[in-house]
């Protein structure tokens, strides 16, 4: 049998900064930002649900669109509207797109951010240069959203020739 009476005790770690409690406490607030970061970045709610494209329309890069309005104006198209659906009444947003997307448009994300006074849209675009726009020509998409995602005004809804500020949101 082993007598243990006479074993040294086992070798101490050396202590190092790790062990500090100051450390310890820079750790923690740490991991508390950045949980509050990644809180605060997938919270963020400026995606837009519920939206409904109810037109689109070929119209000049200098056409002057109501950019938000209680009924599809369609006034700056310079021809008929493609497609066009009925709304449930909420605002329509005039999104001036570049020509190149077409007049059917893959519109993936509307988005309304409520603290810049911001809205613009997120589309699937098609490789530059296949001649179709020549900078003369926009898309004029008419996207309804509901009245809450609005920002408050003033506003801008950004498109493919500029933002555009919206001063006045008529009542529906």
């Amino acid at each position: 049998m082993t007598d243990f009476t006479d074993a040294t005790p086992p070798a101490e770690r050396p202590h190092d900064f790790r062990d500090s409690s100051w450390f310890r406490i820079a750790v923690v607030a740490a991991v508390m930002v950045l949980g509050a970061v990644v809180v605060t970045r997938f919270l963020k709610h400026d995606v837009v649900t519920n939206w409904k494209l109810l037109a689109t329309c070929p119209a000049t890069a200098d056409a002057a669109a109501v950019p938000v309005s209680t009924t599809l104006d369609t006034q700056a198209c310079s021809s008929a509207p493609v497609d066009p659906h009925d709304g449930r009444g909420w605002p329509i947003v005039a999104f001036v797109l570049p020509a190149d997307v077409g007049l059917s448009p893959s519109i993936t994300t509307v988005h309304s951010d409520k603290s810049s006074h911001r809205m613009w849209l997120d589309y699937v675009a098609p490789a530059p240069g296949d001649g179709r726009g020549g900078g003369k020509t926009v898309v004029l998409a008419f996207i309804e959203v509901p009245s809450d995602t609005l920002p408050e005004t003033p506003f801008t809804v950004d498109g493919a020739t500029g933002p555009v500020t919206v001063t006045t949101v008529p009542a529906s």
